[in-house]
C-alpha cells in the first residue's frame, strides 16, 4: 500500500506537471522542460542518497524505507523476484489512478491545488504506513 501512495505522487507529477507549469504559471515549453527536468534530476539524485541510507539502516538492524529491499529481505533468494514483481505490478496501479483522478479534480475545480494536496497526502500516508505498520525487517526462514 505504501508503494501505491508513493507512486501516486510520481505519476501525478509525470502526467500533470508539464501542463500545470504551462497553464497555471505561464511558463513557455522550454522553461517547463527545464523545470520538469530539474525535478527528475532531484529525484534521481535523491534515489542514490536514499539507497545508500537504506543500506546503512539495514546494516545497523533498522528497517528500510526501500520497498524493494524489504520485499527481497522477506522473500529470500528463492522468491525475491516474484515478490518484487507482484509488488511493483500492484504499486503501478497508481499510474492508472493518479492521472485520471487528477484530471477529474482539475476539470471540476479549474485549478491544481486540490490535486497537489491529494498527492502530498498520498506521500504522507505512505510514509506513515512505513513508519507505523512496517516493523523490523529480517529474513524469513522459509521451509
Amino acid at each position: 500500500m505504501a508503494l501505491i501512495c508513493g507512486k501516486y505522487a510520481m505519476y501525478f507529477m509525470l502526467a500533470w506537471l508539464p501542463l500545470y507549469l504551462v497553464k497555471s504559471h505561464g511558463f513557455s515549453m522550454a522553461t517547463m522542460a527545464s523545470m520538469g527536468g530539474m525535478i527528475y534530476l532531484l529525484q534521481g539524485t535523491s534515489a542514490a542518497f536514499f539507497g545508500w541510507l537504506s543500506d546503512r539502516w539495514i546494516r545497523n538492524g533498522m528497517s528500510s524505507c526501500n520497498v524493494f529491499a524489504t520485499a527481497q529481505t522477506l522473500a529470500g533468494p528463492r522468491a525475491a523476484g516474484r515478490w518484487v514483481g507482484v509488488q511493483n505490478f500492484i504499486g503501478n496501479f497508481a499510474g492508472i489512478c493518479a492521472p485520471v483522478i487528477t484530471g477529474f479534480i482539475v476539470d471540476r475545480t479549474g485549478h491544481f491545488s486540490v490535486a497537489f494536496g491529494l498527492a502530498a497526502a498520498m506521500l504522507l500516508a505512505g510514509g506513515l504506513l512505513v513508519l507505523f505498520v512496517v516493523r523490523r525487517i529480517a529474513p524469513v526462514e522459509w521451509d
